[in-house]
């Protein structure tokens, strides 16, 4: 499967909504805008974290697993690298840390417009969804530009996240 597809089908329906169905075309757009992202993100840490318990973490069936164990991934990665001595040296790691960490904050954002758009069936103003259309854009450039970065420091750090640490703080997650 080609992810960027993602990408490219939403920008179509957000420049050329068919006309009639425009509402769905742009809730769609937001959709595919998120997974694009989600999965360009998932596939990129999984390619370089080849440990198995990630992969199937990232990889779960359980659709609210994979998208909430892929955000405290990238908190994890974040916090750690932003705490690990060896690094502190290295001129830009911290600062990769914080983009890291603040990858994870704009995931959840993006997820949250594509759950907005996907479960919220309340009739909406255009212009209103428009913007939304337009944020899901922006969001999905940003993590898109941010991969990199993301990958530069899965190589430096000394430790990784671990499993079992993400599906203690998934499970508090979902108590709460």
């Amino acid at each position: 499967m080609k992810v960027d597809e993602f990408y490219e089908l939403a920008e179509f329906l957000y420049k050329n909504p068919p006309q009639g169905i425009e509402e769905g075309a742009y809730r769609s757009a937001i959709s595919r805008y998120y997974y694009f992202a989600f999965l360009r993100l998932r596939d990129n840490i999984v390619k370089h974290d080849t440990r198995d318990e990630i992969k199937d973490l990232l990889n779960s069936p359980q659709a609210y697993s994979a998208h909430a164990a892929l955000q405290v991934y990238l908190q994890e990665l974040g916090r750690i690298s932003m705490k690990d001595h060896t690094l502190k040296s290295t001129v830009g790691v911290t600062d990769i840390g914080r983009v890291t960490f603040t990858l994870a904050q704009e995931l959840r954002n993006l997820h949250n417009k594509r759950k907005f758009a996907d479960y919220d069936t309340k009739e909406i103003d255009m212009t209103e969804l428009k913007t939304h259309v337009m944020e899901s854009k922006q969001l999905a450039d940003i993590i898109k530009s941010k991969i990199n970065k993301t990958i530069t420091l899965l190589g430096m750090v000394t430790s990784l996240p671990n499993a079992e640490d993400i599906k203690k703080k998934l499970e508090r997650k979902k108590k709460k």
